[in-house]
């Protein structure tokens, strides 16, 4: 909850944990501990990225992501069936 209000300016309710997700980059490693959210109140906002748009599921995939992103995604995609 914190994070999307810091960076998008949102308040959310949270719902189901996705499995965690551990990626290696050359300079640091990170552990993402996704979880899928609904949207309770505020319009979301470019706070710290350069844009914000709203895409569908099927949308999403070939957009461009960063490597630890991608296990993420595609764990929600399989969750919606897509």
């Amino acid at each position: 909850m914190r994070e999307l209000r810091e960076e998008l300016g949102i308040e959310a309710t949270v719902g189901r944990a996705l499995p965690a997700v551990r990626h290696v980059y050359p300079w640091v490693t990170i552990e993402l501990l996704p979880f899928v959210c609904s949207t309770a109140a505020g319009e979301p906002g470019p706070r710290e990225h350069a844009e914000v748009r709203w895409v569908t599921a099927r949308e999403a995939r070939p957009l461009p992501w960063s490597p630890a992103d991608i296990p993420v995604l595609e764990n929600y995609l399989a969750l919606k069936g897509i």
